[in-house]
């Protein structure tokens, strides 16, 4: 989760979120900023799942007129596939209960009453039976206009809103998968027919066989008395290697951890389908992998997530507590036993790779730029011709102009051999931090 301060900013896009963004304290002058969800989901292979949280603590939002927020609505892939209309903004959770008890938030980022917001693409939250989510634009038209601008696209909410994701592995948008339905019961309800019901199209970023970035996402309201239904949208079983995530565990780790009623078509769920926030996801986004090959066992079963195939369902992830520690003060989950070489003070040993890396707080002082050929580039019609390897030595460079090295050297590459390839295939560098011997106390936005 990360925190910042008090800033005077002119626009602010947070962009490769894997799961949460929290914002705490006061953000003021915020006279010409938006807020843009998603804001590179359709371009690329970046964005993962493209349904990240944002979490507002203590945050005071001031601008005159104009939009606030907005979510994209168009796709600019090979195919149809992109989720690009994800993202959830929310009230922390205490801020949420001051709103929730009728009380009031001086200049927040929502509507007197209302505490989430998201995209219009989610009707579903329309049929709740208390009403609990409105159309922006249905409350008036300057609060339409807020959201989403001048469309009214957006969807408020009276209630908390989280992630569900579910993690795929070797679907192509090329041969349609199936749409994932997704049936709710709220407040307990014991009807047989559910209280609402949404259909969500499969997610791929970036072309066919380009990464391994798939599945299917969408907000939900969190609360043991809330049940969610996942199946095909032909009723069949989900299929036993997708892996299931809730929320994310950084909720219990600052705040006290959140509950769903999950119903899997195909599964069954431990604890009578109730998963905590703080539920396993070992081995979820190893980097580019996306999924560790150690979230399955050797049946192809998910091991890993909420309510898993194998039936076998893992411990929930280890207790922190960060209602007092300072941000540099929280130990990463690690696994020094695993490590050959002993990890040095500034570093830990990671348990998914069984390297040791920087500790939060702690930065490389020097990368290497790696060079690595996209195995399509070899043999791609589009590109003037193919390369069967090439071998390009690797540069230390100081951290702060890693990324301007890294795109310089691109292109002085790319004309050198004439290479013109998409760029969802063309080869790519990528830094790859050298040593934690090399750890220095720092911090360090994304490159």
């Amino acid at each position: 989760m990360k925190t910042l301060g008090k800033f005077k900013l002119l626009n602010v896009f947070p962009i490769f979120v894997v799961s949460t963004f929290g914002v705490s304290d006061n953000f003021s002058s915020f006279l010409n900023a938006e807020f843009e969800a998603n804001h590179h989901c359709a371009v690329g292979i970046t964005g993962v799942l493209c349904m990240p949280q944002y979490l507002m603590h203590n945050v005071k939002f001031k601008k005159n007129g104009g939009n606030w927020l907005w979510f994209q609505n168009w796709v600019r892939e090979d195919h149809s596939y992109t989720q690009v209309s994800g993202g959830i903004f929310s009230l922390s959770p205490p801020n949420a209960a001051v709103v929730m008890a009728q009380g009031r938030l001086e200049d927040s980022l929502f509507p007197d009453g209302y505490v989430s917001v998201v995209s219009s693409t989610f009707l579903y939250l329309l049929d709740h039976p208390d009403d609990a989510c409105i159309r922006a634009s249905d409350i008036s038209d300057e609060i339409g206009s807020r959201y989403n601008g001048s469309k009214g696209g957006a969807i408020l909410c009276k209630v908390p809103l989280r992630s569900l994701k579910i993690y795929t592995r070797n679907l192509l948008a090329g041969n349609s998968p199936s749409d994932l339905k997704v049936d709710a019961w709220f407040n307990s309800s014991t009807n047989s027919n559910p209280d609402a019901t949404q259909n969500i199209r499969y997610h791929q970023s970036g072309p066919d066989n380009i990464s391994f970035k798939q599945g299917y996402s969408i907000p939900v309201i969190p609360g043991a008395e809330n049940k969610y239904r996942l199946s095909l949208v032909n009723d069949g079983d989900i299929l036993k290697d997708w892996v299931i995530e809730f929320n994310d565990p950084v909720i219990g780790y600052r705040w006290d951890e959140e509950w769903i009623t999950l119903e899997v078509k195909g599964r069954n769920c431990a604890g009578n389908g109730l998963v905590s926030s703080q539920h396993d996801r070992r081995f979820i986004w190893s980097g580019d992998e996306f999924l560790n090959d150690s979230v399955w066992d050797s049946d192809g079963n998910a091991i890993h997530g909420a309510c898993v195939a194998s039936g076998n369902q893992p411990d929930d992830m280890p207790s922190k507590s960060c209602t007092t520690v300072q941000f540099d003060g929280v130990e990463p989950l690690q696994c020094p036993e695993l490590c050959v070489s002993k990890c040095n003070d500034n570093s830990f040993c990671d348990c998914g790779t069984a390297q040791c890396f920087c500790k939060p707080g702690k930065i490389y002082k020097y990368v290497a730029i790696y060079f690595q050929i996209s195995k399509l580039m070899l043999h791609h019609p589009l590109c003037s011709k193919a390369l069967a390897a090439m071998t390009v030595p690797s540069i230390f460079v100081p951290l702060h102009g890693a990324a301007r090295t890294e795109l310089a050297l691109l292109n002085i590459w790319d004309q050198a051999h004439q290479v013109y390839c998409p760029s969802q295939v063309r080869m790519h560098a990528y830094a790859k931090m050298v040593s934690v011997e090399h750890c220095v106390i720092g911090t360090l936005a994304r490159m």
